[in-house]
């Protein structure tokens, strides 16, 4: 076993990693409910980049749905995020888990 390729397999691995982790944290996840009554748009790094709620939400009387609607919107985008880095991460490295890879 050559040991030096190795390495080196190893340092690109590391390197293909590194600019993967990039592009998922600038990527835009971005989820609407109620027909784009409220919308809601996250960066791979999992922080909110924007939120829309159109007027009609802001009526207090639509309060408890508007607050669900953010729960489920924020958390079907966290997921989605969450995905394409385990299936990103799954591809570069043939399923082989590797800590503190994302």
């Amino acid at each position: 076993m050559d040991m030096q390729k190795l390495l080196n397999q190893a340092m690109k691995l590391q390197e293909d990693l590194s600019n993967t982790q990039k592009e998922l944290n600038e990527h835009t996840y971005t989820e609407s409910m109620g027909g784009g009554a409220v919308s809601v748009s996250l960066l791979g790094t999992m922080q909110v980049s924007d939120i829309h709620i159109s007027d009609e939400m802001m009526d207090p009387e639509n309060r408890e749905d508007l607050q669900d609607m953010l729960i489920s919107c924020l958390n079907k985008a966290i997921e989605k995020a969450k995905a394409e880095k385990e299936e990103k991460m799954k591809s570069m490295t043939g399923g082989m888990n590797i800590p503190g890879a994302f």
